[in-house]
């Protein structure tokens, strides 16, 4: 080992160039891969920040948007004003989720089987709409059917189920 060291060291007295260059290489090597592994971190730091924010983002939007609705006494007599106010609510919502700006797993947790229940119950009157006006409130449609396929239990029960039925 002595032997192999010494011839090493008489290279390298012979040839400073080679030496450096071999040196600054294998610093190179070690500084690359903590330079990889530091992007990996921080990466991964910067896609749980994004959820996070993306989680909060839902919480506070589905909130205030729950406030304002008040869809349990929606129903064809409703004031034609008042129901187009309270669909394009939950219309704008239902694009936010189906976009992913906001999180379907979290909205499903909030209130999943509630959205459900209430697309079930308004479904008449968006069907309805949707004869004169084949896209109307489609966002609301696919957002209940993402809420629904991600349920557990869908597996489980026969095709042609509704939400509320699911619940």
């Amino acid at each position: 080992m002595q032997e192999s060291f010494e011839k090493l060291l008489e290279h390298a007295k012979a040839n400073p160039g080679e030496f450096l260059t071999g040196v600054a290489t294998l610093l190179l090597v070690v500084a690359t891969a903590l330079l990889v592994r530091a992007t990996n971190i921080l990466s991964k730091s910067a896609r749980e920040d994004s959820l996070n924010r993306k989680i909060q983002a839902t919480v506070d939007a589905w909130m205030k948007v729950r406030s304002e609705l008040d869809l349990p006494h929606l129903n064809k007599e409703t004031p034609e004003k008042e129901l187009r106010a309270q669909l394009r609510t939950l219309e704008a919502f239902s694009v936010g989720v189906n976009s992913g700006v906001y999180d379907l797993a979290t909205f499903k947790q909030i209130s999943g089987n509630w959205y459900c229940q209430q697309f079930d119950r308004i479904k008449p009157i968006i069907d309805e709409r949707q004869i004169n006006s084949p896209d109307a409130y489609k966002e609301l449609a696919s957002l209940a059917k993402a809420v629904k396929e991600m349920r557990p239990d869908v597996a489980k029960k026969p095709a042609g189920q509704t939400c509320s039925e699911r619940s």
